[in-house]
């Protein structure tokens, strides 16, 4: 879970735990493009983006893999 520092506060050192979703998205993982979901598996935030982009990538590899046997993934992860 997330903690805050007071903006007074010059002893306590900032480590991930002071960070928030907002703040990471800020961080150098943003600049990896789409691919980076951040996701707060406490506060539920994102996960539906999550499983979305998992079974998209699955299917994808799939779809290459077998390309001939496609149905068992549909195009929409809510037709499945």
């Amino acid at each position: 879970e997330h903690e805050t520092i007071d903006e007074d506060d010059l002893v306590t050192e900032r480590t991930g735990r002071h960070f928030t979703i907002n703040d990471w998205k800020h961080t150098w993982m943003e600049k990896v493009g789409d691919r980076a979901i951040f996701i707060s598996a406490l506060n539920k935030e994102n996960l539906d983006e999550f499983r979305k982009r998992v079974y998209d990538e699955v299917r994808d590899i799939h779809v290459t893999r077998f390309p001939y046997n496609n149905f068992l993934y549909p195009e929409h992860l809510d037709e499945y």
